[in-house]
């Protein structure tokens, strides 16, 4: 597949791009199914995003390591859950799929009768489609051509988008190049706490009444609240703090990443 501008809406999905399942339905016509690498203890929206799971990845793996690293750390989780799928296959079904997963241009597991074979041949050409039968491609590449998988990640860029409202406070807090500070009061002046290269995290102590922190004279900010839970509930943007700029939550653990 060469990449085209509406292709690029496929790889938030997962087509396109390595690893996935290539299931053969009948001569010359696929079906790809996405593998999808998520953090352990993360939600999986099954509606959004079709496709297998290694669902036990650390999130510093995710956002520090290239794919090819990736793959190579969860090869057996990748094969582990292409047999989970293969099971249901052939419990609706009632037969043995044809398929394999591929791992890269030139890396593929062919399953046959509960055995996989390497082989340095994918398939391609023929009709390929999704899991919802749209039409990826036909006669060409399953894999998108030219597109270069956001590899590693830095906290900051992806924190955001990634993570949104499944984000749990990270276990190693260096994790985010962050302060960290506690605090007895209610009101946090970030100012006073700037450094050049660091964000902040603010861990309120006083469980009684709202967090105040005041973002006067202070640099651009992105603000993550977290709940008693460790679960992220609210994102605000700080920018522009001139004077007297203040955001109130009732949440006690709060991430300032600089924007």
């Amino acid at each position: 597949m060469k990449t085209k501008l509406t292709q690029l809406k496929l790889t938030k999905k997962g087509y396109g791009l390595f690893p996935y399942i290539i299931l053969k339905i009948d001569t010359n016509y696929y079906m790809q199914v996405p593998i999808h690498f998520v953090k352990g203890g993360g939600d999986i929206d099954i509606n959004k995003h079709l496709g297998i799971y290694v669902d036990n990845v650390p999130l510093k793996i995710l956002l520090t390591t290239d794919r090819e690293t990736q793959l190579n750390l969860f090869h057996d989780d990748i094969i582990e859950a292409t047999k989970t799928f293969i099971g249901k296959f052939k419990h609706y079904n009632k037969k043995e799929p044809e398929l394999c997963i591929v791992f890269g241009k030139d890396r593929a597991l062919f399953y046959n009768e509960g055995i996989f074979k390497e082989s340095n041949a994918i398939p391609t050409g023929g009709i390929l489609v999704s899991q919802t039968n749209v039409v990826l491609a036909k006669n060409a590449e399953h894999y998108i051509e030219g597109y270069k998988h956001k590899e590693t990640k830095s906290f900051n860029e992806e924190f955001s988008h990634t993570y949104r409202n499944t984000f749990h406070i990270p276990m190693d807090l260096s994790e985010v190049n962050a302060i960290h500070i506690k605090c007895d009061f209610n009101t946090v002046r970030v100012a006073d706490y700037e450094t050049e290269d660091k964000n902040i995290i603010i861990t309120i102590e006083n469980k009684i009444g709202n967090s105040l922190i005041d973002f006067t004279k202070a640099s651009d900010y992105r603000m993550y609240c977290f709940n008693e839970n460790q679960v992220l509930t609210s994102r605000h943007y700080a920018l522009n703090n001139s004077s007297n700029f203040i955001i109130q939550t009732p949440q006690k653990f709060i991430l300032l990443i600089k924007h």
